[in-house]
């Protein structure tokens, strides 16, 4: 719990209240770096471990918690800067781009599709693979023309709701399916632990990204008319700045895709 406080405060606080190379921000790094070390000591000598280092030993939660927190930043990330979007390169109301964020809020489709190839297929990773593959090749589209019509980008971040929802349940039930039943719950914490960072991540690198290309002095950017000041600047290109917070966003879409080929797809328990 220290070293994830430790480290969520040089998350939030780096690049808005001090610079990322600043001693604070370095600093609360290192802290976190620390103590982890110091958890894992631990670990290895507790009796009856907090976080078993089994779980964390076993490849297929490795990779599917790496997955799932992959897909999870890129959702939570794209989500959080998608309604920003619209508002500085459409021109859209808050009202309308809370509306036009609701086809990348709709996981639940490409949860339902992976969830009953797992029901029926032996080969049941195809799905979220295929589903990844669509959701990059979507995005890399929104990458090269950022200033895409309002349409095309809806149906762009849909493809990638869709795809992201692919991912949680074959990771997660693969999880379930590779640790021993004793020890679900914890492997289940820790996913979710961990996509919860890795969604921490994802947000700061793209309001690292957003703050930087739009010019925001240090000392406002904890401001939230800071970024207009930019927005009445005529010729200001935000499409430009959204296309690196969209090529991060791809980065993780494809880093979960990559940890998802790696993870092992072995045969389903059945009832116990």
């Amino acid at each position: 719990m220290a070293a994830a406080v430790v480290l969520l405060l040089a998350l939030t606080w780096g690049g808005t209240r001090y610079p990322w190379l600043s001693l604070p921000t370095v600093t609360l790094l290192a802290a976190s770096g620390i103590l982890s070390a110091a958890f894992g000591w631990r670990l290895t000598r507790a009796a009856e471990p907090f976080l078993p280092l089994s779980i964390l030993a076993n490849p297929v939660m490795r990779m599917g918690t790496a997955a799932n927190s992959f897909s999870m930043g890129a959702s939570i990330g794209l989500v959080i800067f998608v309604p920003l979007y619209y508002e500085l390169v459409h021109g859209l109301s808050a009202s309308d781009s809370g509306l036009a964020l609701i086809p990348i809020a709709l996981t639940t489709p490409g949860s339902i599709l992976s969830g009953r190839a797992m029901l029926h297929m032996r080969n049941y990773k195809w799905v979220p693979v295929l589903g990844l593959s669509v959701g990059c090749a979507a995005l890399a589209a929104l990458i090269w023309q950022p200033a895409l019509p309002l349409w095309a980008v809806i149906v762009i971040m849909s493809l990638v709701g869709i795809a992201c929802g692919t991912v949680f349940p074959v990771c997660t039930v693969s999880i379930q399916n590779a640790v021993p039943n004793h020890q679900v719950g914890v492997a289940m914490g820790a996913m979710n632990f961990f996509r919860a960072l890795a969604s921490a991540f994802a947000v700061a690198i793209m309001g690292a990204i957003l703050l930087t290309g739009s010019g925001v002095a240090l000392e406002r950017a904890g401001n939230a008319a800071a970024v207009a000041v930019n927005v009445g600047a005529p010729g200001f290109d935000f499409a430009g700045v959204f296309r690196w917070v969209f090529v991060a966003a791809e980065a993780f879409l494809a880093a979960a895709l990559a940890t998802l080929l790696l993870m092992e797809e072995r045969p389903l328990r059945g009832p116990e």
